[in-house]
């Protein structure tokens, strides 16, 4: 029989990460609702109507910053 430490020495980091990966899940999904309310959730990502869309547009803004310091 397990004991309730055995237990938790084995799964109770799959049980935190799965708890972890619950809560990321339903704060994207808030996330993505107040992007399509027109809110800017992304710093960088003003114009996105998904939470998608404003964390590409926020990625392509970091890059273009990059491109023009690196190109002087």
């Amino acid at each position: 029989m397990l004991k309730f430490s055995d237990f938790i020495n084995k799964y109770g980091c799959y049980i935190l990460q799965e708890q972890n990966h619950q809560q990321a899940t339903m704060s994207e999904a808030k996330l993505d609702a107040r992007a399509h309310a027109g809110e800017t959730v992304v710093e960088g990502g003003t114009g996105g109507k998904s939470l998608d869309a404003q964390k590409r547009l926020a990625e392509g803004m970091y890059f273009r910053i990059t491109l023009a310091e690196f190109c002087g």
